[in-house]
């Protein structure tokens, strides 16, 4: 028997589908920017290196060639090591300038003087070819009197009417003198001073305390008249404030006359609240705050005293018997003349001898210098002579002729 037929069947054959892939485009874009940073970075190493490997073999085959150009053994040449720039000395921080303290001179022949017909620069100067022909080294000139006048265009002394009708200019004084070879010197009267009192009252010393009425050395109808009060705070600023406009005009030697108090009769004097300070100690206090101020702008505050106060002191004055105590670098002793009993001008023989004596208290007690001053009327020479050979023993160079 045969096999039956198997029977194929009937389903169609199943037809697989190939499809080409599809891209949006973004793949093939990001693929050729990596190419192109890769070729890049490619380059960038390529020539690094070759710059590396190529310059030491440029130089070399430079130099040989410049050898050769130049007629030198090519084979015995050899490169020239680099030299090194020399180190570059560090910049220093410029040194501070040194400044030099004026020369003062420690023999010197002064010249008191006043500021009238010192209205022009020709004035001006004649008066000091005057003083230097005549062998002055320092001419003083008083700027403030016990009057209590200003002569000279004072900021500080317009504030209380104080500046005179005829006032000059002192930096010009100052500077002409100067020119000459003169060293311009300025006086002025502290705090015997009847004019401030009155346009600042703050200042003045007060009658039996109250505060406003000024109280006066002497009668009014003897023609008393106010003081500016050592203590007052006012006064003293009043004072430093004149001292100060004169050092900063060019006056190197500043000469303050009346530093005191009124003396005499004191018992309706009123000075504001002291504090419990002495008299002596205000004084005291107050000179050295002034030479410190001035010291400052270059100045030599000097301090004015009568022969006899310096040889006595005066307790109503000064609050003291012995002015030595006050400290004092630089002194001016004034002594008069007098008339004797025989109605002869001369000076006082007690004073005379007391020169070394004075000077050696007051070295004693911070002194370094003093200055003699000789005024009043003209005494005879023999007398003159007196003085000059007792200052000269004392050791006193500086002589202030009135």
């Amino acid at each position: 028997m045969g096999r039956k037929p198997v029977k194929l069947s009937s389903k169609k054959p199943i037809k697989v589908k190939r499809y080409k892939r599809s891209f949006s485009g973004s793949g093939d874009r990001r693929n050729w920017w990596r190419g192109v940073i890769g070729f890049g970075i490619f380059l960038i190493v390529l020539f690094g290196v070759g710059w590396l490997v190529a310059k030491p073999g440029l130089d070399i085959a430079s130099t040989m060639w410049y050898n050769w150009k130049n007629g030198g053994d090519v084979s015995s040449s050899q490169v020239e090591p680099e030299v090194l720039p020399e180190s570059q000395p560090q910049p220093q921080e410029p040194e501070e300038p040194v400044v030099e303290e004026p020369v003062r001179l420690t023999q010197g022949k002064w010249q008191s003087l006043t500021t009238q017909g010192m209205d022009s620069e020709e004035n001006i100067r004649a008066v000091a070819k005057s003083c230097a022909q005549q062998g002055y080294t320092h001419a003083l000139i008083t700027f403030k009197d016990d009057s209590g006048k200003v002569y000279y265009n004072s900021a500080a002394a317009q504030s209380v009417a104080a500046v005179a009708e005829n006032s000059v200019d002192a930096a010009l004084i100052a500077r002409v003198f100067t020119e000459e070879g003169v060293v311009p010197c300025a006086q002025i009267s502290a705090f015997k001073d009847p004019i401030a009192p009155y346009s600042d009252r703050s200042a003045a010393i007060w009658y039996q305390n109250q505060e406003g009425f000024l109280w006066l050395d002497n009668a009014a109808e003897k023609g008393g008249k106010p003081w500016l009060n050592p203590y007052a705070a006012s006064a003293q600023k009043y004072i430093t404030d004149v001292a100060t406009e004169l050092a900063k005009s060019g006056y190197t030697e500043i000469v303050v006359d009346n530093l005191r108090f009124p003396g005499g009769y004191l018992a309706s004097a009123g000075y504001g609240a002291t504090n419990g300070i002495t008299t002596a100690d205000v004084l005291k206090n107050y000179a050295a705050s002034l030479q410190q101020t001035l010291a400052q702008i270059g100045s030599t505050c000097w301090f004015n005293y009568s022969a006899q106060g310096l040889i006595s002191g005066n307790e109503g004055a000064y609050g003291t018997t012995d002015l030595s105590i006050f400290n004092l670098p630089s002194v001016v002793m004034t002594i008069s003349t007098t008339q004797n009993t025989a109605g002869e001008t001369a000076f006082a023989e007690d004073e005379i001898s007391a020169f070394s004596t004075v000077f050696q208290k007051l070295s004693q007690n911070n002194t370094k210098e003093i200055a003699l001053r000789i005024e009043g009327t003209a005494a005879d020479s023999a007398s003159l002579q007196s003085v000059l050979n007792a200052a000269s023993n004392a050791g006193i160079t500086q002589i202030i002729y009135s």
